[in-house]
């Protein structure tokens, strides 16, 4: 089960949940494909075994999103067009409700942090590796002495925009760090928020920064207010 979500997270980091598949046909395919088969899985188990279905205190909020999406596409001229939108995010619920399942699997749950801090590290090696290699071809081009852009040619990886990647490290960055200290990995922790640093500094993504430095002034103003007070 492990190998397979891995498999599954690994092909929508780099191709299915990235940039190119809005507007790949063929990778969209691929996608319904197999949000189709998971959540048919996924509902079937549930029907022999109805207490695989979890409880979640979002149900509520879910409920009444989907419901507020129903009402606003039977009112809608192009309904068509909204029920695409209704089926996407019903299947976003089902996926919710599958993945509080899986975590609630201890053994499972270790092993999908491992998998999301090994494709986190990895983004971040790979998208410094790629501006290195541009920063590389900027100098072959220009001939320049000075410090290089930030982002060059709009360095994405897979993913379309730097954002996505900086948005993406921003989120899951800090969950990594905490886990590896967690584990007694603190030197790891390090070098893992360093890499992480570093590449949302090269994104150049502006909303990332901000993110970054608001996220920074939380932390610190939470760990102040959480400090015992000395008398």
């Amino acid at each position: 089960a492990w190998a397979g979500l891995t498999l599954i997270v690994t092909y929508l980091v780099f191709l299915g949940g990235g940039f190119p598949a809005i507007y790949s046909i063929p990778l969209r395919l691929v996608n319904e494909a197999l949000l189709v088969v998971i959540i048919g899985a996924f509902l079937l188990a549930a029907a022999v075994r109805p207490g695989l279905l979890p409880r979640s205190s979002l149900a509520a909020p879910i409920l009444v999103a989907l419901a507020a999406l129903v009402v606003a596409t039977l009112a809608s001229e192009w309904p068509r067009f909204g029920w695409e939108i209704v089926l996407g995010a019903a299947g976003a619920a089902l996926l919710y409700l599958l993945l509080v399942r899986i975590l609630s699997i201890a053994e499972l749950r270790s092993r999908l942090r491992f998998t999301v801090a090994v494709v986190t590290v990895a983004v971040a090696v790979a998208y410094l590796v790629q501006v290195g290699i541009l920063w590389g071809r900027w100098y072959a081009v220009t001939g320049a002495s000075g410090l290089p852009p930030l982002r060059p040619a709009t360095a994405n990886l897979t993913l379309g925009t730097p954002s996505i990647v900086a948005g993406g490290l921003l989120m899951l960055g800090p969950l990594v760090v905490v886990w590896l200290i967690e584990a007694g990995q603190r030197r790891t922790a390090i070098a893992a928020m360093i890499l992480v640093f570093a590449a949302i500094v090269f994104s150049g993504s502006r909303s990332a920064w901000m993110g970054a430095l608001l996220a920074a002034v939380l932390a610190v103003t939470a760990a102040a207010l959480s400090a015992p007070v000395r008398r």
